[in-house]
């Protein structure tokens, strides 16, 4: 039920994000498909399990959607963007091991 609760949240706020981005493209929303996508993924199926390589991929995916979301426009946006920056950075240590994911 927590990863359901975390899972939405996050979704939320990549959407929320995306819709109040500085500039918004195909690139953006495709990045936002697939950041969504893969956190899923790595929410319902890695739970518990911090070396499988859906996180690698999950917040991989997050952070190049971060990337070309080029900022909040609003408030509300603003927020979301710090809470999954904070999200990827109380995660980075996933991201820095991607050889050893990759190999398992």
């Amino acid at each position: 039920m927590q990863n359901e609760i975390v899972c939405d949240r996050i979704c939320e706020d990549i959407a929320s994000l995306l819709v109040h981005a500085r500039a918004r493209s195909r690139q953006t929303a495709f990045a936002a498909a697939n950041a969504t996508r893969d956190l899923s993924a790595a929410l319902h199926h890695a739970a518990g399990n911090p070396a499988d390589p859906l996180w690698y991929e999950a917040l991989w995916s997050l952070d190049l959607f971060l990337e070309r979301s080029f900022g909040p426009a609003t408030l509300e946006a603003a927020r979301a963007c710090e809470r999954l920056r904070n999200f990827l950075t109380e995660n980075a240590d996933l991201l820095e091991r991607p050889t050893a994911l990759l190999a398992s």
